[in-house]
């Protein structure tokens, strides 16, 4: 279900919020979900949040990604 959410270019909070109302998913499954993606697929989402916005992507990325990893 993240990756329509992903197919939308929806933010973080913005699935979290999506799934919680749609599918009735725990807000905290999501979130631990979603950051063990963000650990093992750090190019895509580099790319993902750099193409969906340019400041979501520094936000999301502060601390989180590196361009040495």
């Amino acid at each position: 279900m993240i990756e329509s959410c992903l197919v939308f270019q929806m933010s973080k909070d913005e699935c979290v919020n999506a799934l919680a109302k749609h599918a009735n998913i725990e807000p905290t499954v999501t979130i631990t979900v979603w950051e063990e993606l963000l650990k093992e697929n750090k190019a895509f989402f580099r790319e993902y949040f750099q193409a969906s916005s340019p400041t979501q992507f520094s936000s999301e990325a502060n601390g989180t990604l590196h361009s040495d990893d």
